[in-house]
């Protein structure tokens, strides 16, 4: 499961959380998890530029 939540608050800022949990059902992704791990931080990555790009453009 994925959440993705951005919340303006009072004074202006902007807060972007994201949670990600799994479980994996199969044995090939039980061992594949390490590189299913850097798969999600690769991600992060780019949510992070994303937002930094718009925080700047704003």
């Amino acid at each position: 499961m994925d959440v993705f939540v951005v919340r303006l608050e009072s004074d202006g800022t902007v807060r972007f959380t994201v949670a990600a949990t799994s479980r994996p059902q199969w044995a090939l992704a039980r061992v594949a998890r390490p590189a299913t791990r850097l798969v999600q931080l690769w991600m992060m990555g780019r949510y992070l530029r994303v937002l930094r790009a718009l925080r700047r453009s704003g």
